[in-house]
């Protein structure tokens, strides 16, 4: 709950970054490949409560497997 005591419905990519310990630029990336959802708010971009819940709930990413190195 925000100082108000109204519940959030969205948060912005920073938010959500610090939230998770990530960068903001990891979360843009999920954006773009599709993997978090974020509404377009007129001219800003945010991440519903919803999609956060969700994504911490059952995580968001693919796991990617790791290059072999040549010997």
């Amino acid at each position: 709950m925000s100082s108000t005591g109204v519940a959030r419905t969205s948060f912005s990519f920073g938010e959500v970054a610090e939230q998770w310990g990530v960068s903001l630029w990891t979360i843009r990336r999920l954006v773009e490949r599709g993997e978090l959802k974020a509404v377009n708010i007129g001219a800003l971009q945010r991440i519903p409560r919803s999609e956060v819940e969700r994504a911490e709930q059952y995580g968001v990413g693919t796991a990617r497997a790791r290059k072999a190195k040549v010997k």
